[in-house]
């Protein structure tokens, strides 16, 4: 989609990974980094992030072949998706009503409702 919405929730996923990554036991680890790799990395998923293919196979050798995973299993991953969001994606989305709507920089636009109810449309909009 137009503000690639996959690669925030991909970079949210990894900044809960590290989180909880102390609180969790190999296993659950294990099947936390398989989802994460098959919601977003892998090829041919639907949110599947702008990686190349060496970070994808990348990721995929660490997830799969590797025994034991590692806190900074998703960090190249990650630090690729942050600075693609930083120069195309969020500019854009920062840029929209609606980020600022819903970070609360700015007050809804409210539309008066047919029938003469002004309740709800702020002095200025007048």
């Amino acid at each position: 989609n137009e503000f690639a919405t996959e690669n925030l929730t991909f970079w949210r996923a990894i900044e809960n990974w590290k989180t909880s990554f102390d609180e969790t036991s190999e296993e659950t680890r294990k099947r936390m980094a398989k989802n994460i790799y098959n919601r977003w990395i892998k090829p041919g998923c639907i949110l599947r992030i702008n990686v190349s293919s060496d970070q994808e196979e990348e990721v995929r050798a660490k997830i799969f072949d590797r025994v034991l995973l590692e806190r900074t299993t998703f960090d190249e991953t990650q630090s690729e998706v942050y600075q693609l969001m930083a120069s195309d994606n969020f500019l854009r989305f920062k840029s929209d009503p609606v980020f600022e709507e819903y970070y609360g920089l700015r007050e809804p636009e409210m539309v008066a409702i047919s029938g003469g109810d002004t309740s709800g449309i702020r002095d200025s909009d007048l």
